[in-house]
Parts: structure tokens; C-alpha cells; sequence
């Protein structure tokens, strides 16, 4: 894992109630921790070792209070890319954040169109 991560976790308040923004709006955020093992058997042996520091941030960025902590399956994408392609996991796995993403932008406009 990237040191900037590590140094961004060390930044990110830790006390639930905060909220650094003062506007009260509260973030969704995904994580692709993307492992390069080679063999199948080293990555399953490796893989608390090598997805600790993303499972680790994502447990931040969930208590920090700046984000909507959501338990869905698309939040933290874990898999070797060495093994499988992009295109077996994480091509998939961004399509349907690009859709939730997507939808929740119609929401939005639709929501704000009905206050006028």
C-alpha cells in the first residue's frame, strides 16, 4: 500500500462526531485493493497480509464520521489482478459504482426539481 495512504489515514479524524466540512454532508466512498500475486496458493495464504492496510482504511473512512459507513458489497473490492483479469472483477465492480453513482444523481435532480 502506497505511504500517502497510510499518511491519509493518520489524517482522517478519528472521533465519530466530527464533522470537518460544517455543511453536514456525509460522503460514499469505495476502495479497490487491487493484490499481485502470482499463484493461487500464495494469495490465499497472503491475502489478510496484503488487503490489511485497505481493510484498515476503510474502517477509518467508515468511523470518521465524513462518510456514509454502508455495509453493500460494491464498497471494498478485494482481488488479485495477477489471477484474474480486470475484467472478471473490477471491470464489473466499477460498472455497478458508475450506475449506483449514476442513479443517485437522477435522485438528486429529481428531488431538487420537485422543491421548485
Amino acid at each position: 500500500m502506497n505511504r500517502n495512504v497510510r499518511k491519509i489515514i493518520r489524517k482522517i479524524p478519528k472521533d465519530v462526531n466530527v464533522k470537518p466540512n460544517n455543511d453536514n454532508k456525509q460522503y460514499l466512498y469505495a476502495i479497490a485493493a487491487l493484490g499481485h500475486a502470482r499463484c493461487e496458493n500464495s494469495a490465499n495464504q497472503m491475502a489478510d497480509t496484503i488487503f490489511a492496510t485497505a481493510r484498515r482504511f476503510d474502517k477509518v473512512m467508515s468511523s470518521s464520521g465524513m462518510f456514509v459507513d454502508t455495509s453493500l458489497k460494491w464498497k471494498r473490492l478485494e482481488t488479485q489482478v495477477e489471477l484474474n483479469g480486470p475484467e472478471v472483477d473490477f471491470d464489473p465492480w466499477l460498472k455497478s459504482l458508475i450506475n449506483l453513482y449514476s442513479s443517485q444523481v437522477e435522485r438528486y435532480k429529481k428531488s431538487m426539481s420537485m422543491r421548485r
